[in-house]
């Protein structure tokens, strides 16, 4: 880096960790969902790079970043579907 020094850059958890199912529940009150089953629809994006753990030891790697994050509706529940009518009757 030409001599400059790289800024350490520090990151901390803000509050609970989510999972997928508490995301989607997230989702659906976001959009005012009532009644359907939902899902998370992730959309990754792929990059093709040359990487290794020395110089001399690079090969092709691929890189996998999440791009965004859709709620979809499904026709019946699935083991990763959150009911919305269920959610609401909760309140």
């Amino acid at each position: 880096m030409n001599g400059a020094t790289k800024k350490v850059i520090s990151r901390t958890v803000v509050g609970e960790q989510i999972d997928i199912r508490m995301l989607t529940t997230i989702l659906i009150k976001h959009f005012k969902k009532k009644t359907g089953h939902y899902e998370l629809a992730p959309e990754f994006a792929f990059s093709v790079v040359q990487a290794g753990p020395s110089p001399d030891k690079v090969m092709p790697t691929v890189m996998v970043g999440l791009s965004r994050m859709a709620l979809v509706e499904v026709s019946e529940a699935t083991q990763m579907s959150v009911d919305a009518g269920a959610i609401q009757k909760k309140k």
